[in-house]
């Protein structure tokens, strides 16, 4: 949980020379913030971390020179493990493995391992799940994963289709 500051920034005379270097904009020890200079409007932080989901605070209206209080609380999410297999049910070593958020820009990628198997951690709740061999072979799935929890999927990759022998013929044979 980030409880922080927005200040406004105010039209200066100073010179960007002049001008003290920016603090870099990530939290405390104790999770407060402080972000400056921040152009008047309307506003939303965004926080990230590698052991969260990603979260937004509300929206509100920074002043010219003002201040705003915004919280921010991160989630720990879901944990989702799996195996990619063929058709078969044999596992599929070595395939890309991608989560994708449905309702953030949160997007992971892995590889599965020799057995098939792949993990991600701190997903959020809804999350599109694609499969892709090196040979062009995909498989997707729509999964949702709640909060705190572990959840487990297979993933069935599609058999690999013959080859077709193709003639493309023009007006002259």
């Amino acid at each position: 949980r980030g409880l922080g500051a927005l200040a406004g920034a105010l039209p200066s005379a100073r010179t960007a020379k002049d001008a003290p270097p920016p603090e870099p904009w990530i939290t405390q020890g104790d999770g407060t913030f402080k972000l400056a200079p921040v152009p008047p409007g309307r506003v939303r932080v965004i926080a990230r971390h590698p052991q969260y989901v990603e979260a937004a605070s509300e929206l509100a209206t920074l002043e010219p020179g003002g201040k705003v209080t915004l919280d921010v609380v991160l989630r720990e999410g879901g944990v989702l493990e799996g195996i990619v297999e063929d058709a078969r049910g044999r596992p599929e070593p070595r395939v890309k493995v991608t989560a994708r958020a449905t309702r953030s820009a949160l997007e992971r990628t892995t590889r599965s391992g020799d057995d098939g198997r792949f993990a991600f951690a701190a997903l959020p709740e809804d999350v599109t799940i694609l499969a892709t061999a090196d040979d062009g072979r995909s498989a997707r799935v729509t999964v949702d994963v709640k909060d705190g929890a572990r959840r487990e999927i297979r993933i069935a990759l599609p058999l690999p289709r013959d080859p077709i022998d193709v003639r493309v013929r023009d007006d002259r044979d």
